[in-house]
């Protein structure tokens, strides 16, 4: 498991990220199995390193040390105790980083909630971070209660601050400095949870979602974590398109060592999935044209509209809810490809153009159905990916006419002549480069390309993508 969240990669990045973001939902359990999941992946220095690097993810611990669940709490000194621990120069970057966050204060905090919760193992924990604070520096002093603790002098402070002999504890801390220096963080031993409530893995709980139908309108936090899952495997997608050197014919420029050619190569990898995308919009009308049926009744909307429909508040509630969940695009065998489910989950976002063509398209039954979480969760496995049925692959290949993997689809899009009724091939993309003579990106003149232009060759019209809009 550790390798898929510490090995570098953009994907692996985005997982982590997605494990910290579900640290810190209001779900006890997921705050659990998350902070679990990060004591663990912390021990081992790659993941240690990622966890540094992720902008919320020290933040995000420091402020789980304050959870009211002992449980979190522990997990979270843990995960710090092994990023402040690791061996040598990550060990460093991992007391900065918690340094920088006003992490020394905030173990101060940490050890009142320990002694509350009377919590040995946790005390001696925070103890061990507050050890390896003062183990990394050397020529200051850090104080902790009514002590200041150096690597130089040691000396404590009485509450009107005059010096007086060093406490017991301060010194067996220093004592203890020396029996500690190089030594990894103690294993995790806290006595478990039952399985129900703290999952031994992470994926069991993500694996574990209730996604049935409920009485009210918010969404639950597994819907929020199913949510998530669909998004990393979008993130997932879009990170194979873009690298994918040579696909749609747009190949990666030779010098991308430099930062210029750093910037280049970004620009292509855009470019990749720009015309990926509009490959998908285009699949998508297929799919929403053969697999999506009509609203029961005559017309858009089960009858004949009236002025007095249209311009009611009533009216148009009537209509809004005129629809009925249709059960068979909630079936895991009816999945539509990712990238089709993509444009969907897109359309979405936008409710209102969505809400228009569906009532234009006498489809309002698609309007009241909404995205299938609990197939989309199915469909999604551990290592989140996009995986459906071979059912849903055939559905889909039967119903559409196109290949269930959008780049098996074919290079060119018929086009039919408004002016002639002639129906003609044209490139997705063609010409979309960097050139020798021109360091400046050629956008390119297919249909998905930004100067898109053609002509019929039967009678010679030409076609923008300003003359489609007409």
């Amino acid at each position: 498991m550790v390798a898929r969240y510490g090995d570098g990669s953009p994907a692996s990045k985005n997982r982590l990220r997605t494990l910290i973001a579900l640290a810190d939902v209001d779900d006890l359990a997921t705050r659990k199995a998350s902070t679990g999941a990060l004591a663990m992946l912390a021990s081992w220095e790659p993941a240690a390193d990622a966890i540094l690097e992720q902008e919320r993810g020290v933040q995000t611990l420091l402020e789980l040390c304050l959870d009211e669940s002992e449980d979190v709490v522990h997990r979270a000194v843990v995960t710090l105790l092994s990023l402040v621990s690791a061996p040598e120069a990550a060990g460093r970057r991992g007391v900065q980083k918690v340094r920088e966050r006003k992490g020394v204060e905030a173990m101060q905090d940490v050890m009142g909630r320990a002694r509350q919760f009377q919590n040995k193992e946790l005390e001696q924990a925070i103890q061990r971070v507050k050890l390896r604070f003062l183990q990394s520096a050397p020529c200051s002093s850090i104080q902790y209660d009514d002590c200041v603790l150096s690597n130089s002098h040691q000396v404590a402070l009485s509450p009107e601050g005059s010096q007086r002999p060093f406490k017991k504890e301060c010194f067996m801390m220093t004592r203890a400095l020396d029996e500690t220096t190089d030594t990894h963080p103690p294993a995790y031993s806290a006595e478990a949870p039952p399985p129900q409530d703290l999952p031994l893995d992470l994926s069991l709980r993500l694996e574990q979602l209730k996604l049935g139908p409920k009485p009210y309108q918010y969404p639950t936090v597994d819907e929020c974590t199913a949510h998530l899952k669909l998004l990393e495997a979008i993130h997932q997608l879009r990170e194979e398109i873009a690298n994918g050197d040579g696909l749609f014919g747009i190949s990666s420029p030779q010098s991308s060592g430099s930062e210029e050619g750093a910037q280049k190569l970004l620009r292509v990898c855009e470019k990749r999935w720009a015309v990926y995308v509009n490959r998908a919009v285009g699949r998508f009308a297929r799919w929403y044209e053969a697999c999506v049926p009509v609203t029961v009744g005559s017309g858009p909307c089960g009858g004949k509209l009236t002025q007095d429909v249209l311009t009611t508040q009533e009216g148009i509630q009537d209509i809004a809810e005129a629809g009925q969940p249709i059960a068979m695009l909630m079936a895991k065998d009816r999945m539509p490809p990712m990238d089709v489910l993509m444009v969907w989950h897109a359309y979405l976002l936008n409710p209102r153009c969505f809400f228009e063509d569906c009532f234009r398209y006498g489809k309002m039954d698609f309007y009241a159905t909404g995205l299938p979480w609990s197939a989309i969760d199915q469909c999604i496995d551990k290592s989140l990916d996009y995986v459906p049925s071979d059912a849903a692959r055939n559905y889909f290949e039967t119903a559409t006419g196109c290949q269930w993997n959008n780049i098996d689809d074919p290079s060119t899009k018929a086009l039919d002549c408004a002016n002639c009724g002639n129906t003609f091939s044209i490139p997705w993309t063609e010409g979309a480069e960097y050139t020798a003579k021109n360091e400046d990106f050629q956008t390119g003149h297919g249909y998905a390309d930004g100067s898109f232009a053609c002509s019929c060759p039967s009678c010679g019209v030409g076609f923008s993508h300003v003359f489609l809009l007409v």
